[in-house]
């Protein structure tokens, strides 16, 4: 997956026509994507079904991929025609890297100020913490975005205001080690698996 991304992957099944079950796991969190005759017909992650699925999963860098080249049911949680759904993708990614700037970019990697956390504990609302924690200083903004409990672009709101109070602070940029280099995603399957 960190070697294209789910977007082109994506691009290509619904311009071969393909029916096929994409499945994703990175950190113990699995999602799914379902291509019918080449349309984008249904993804799911955690409690989100349909487009904000599909949005979350574009924002994974790396996870265990499985292919399956079979028919799909055909339930449709996208009512769009694969064009419609591929535009949409790319209308959020780039969104997505626009709202990201302002903290250093999808691949920028922050930290918490522990001191500046803990001056400002009164200050900040309950509903940021689980943010907050995600700036483990490991973690690329774009990471911290699919793991939030926020949309995409809300906790870039959050880490916008976080970098404002000195909150979190931005990582010298060093090769990170990877998830599965780590160990951290559970592969699975017998498919064929990227």
């Amino acid at each position: 997956l960190s070697d294209f991304g789910l977007y082109f992957l994506m691009r290509s099944l619904a311009a071969s026509g393909s029916s096929a079950t994409v499945t994703l796991v990175r950190a113990g969190r699995r999602g799914e994507v379902r291509f019918s005759n080449g349309a984008i017909t249904a993804a799911h992650i955690a409690g989100l079904t349909g487009l904000p699925a599909l949005h979350a999963l574009l924002l994974w860098e790396e996870a265990a991929l499985t292919l399956r080249m079979t028919e799909t049911a055909r339930v449709r949680q996208i009512p769009l025609a694969a064009e419609e759904t591929l535009a949409d993708c790319e209308r959020f990614l780039r969104d997505f890297r626009a709202s990201a700037v302002p903290v250093g970019g999808p691949d920028a990697v922050l930290a918490q100020d522990l001191s500046v956390v803990a001056a400002n504990i009164d200050r900040l609302p309950a509903q940021v913490a689980p943010v907050l924690r995600l700036f483990d200083g490991r973690r690329a903004l774009g990471e911290v975005a699919a793991d939030s409990p926020f949309t995409a672009f809300d906790t870039m709101r959050i880490a916008v205001r976080l970098l404002e109070i000195g909150a979190v602070k931005p990582q010298p940029a060093v090769a990170r080690q990877s998830e599965v280099a780590r160990g951290e995603i559970l592969g699975g399957g017998s498919e064929d698996t990227a």
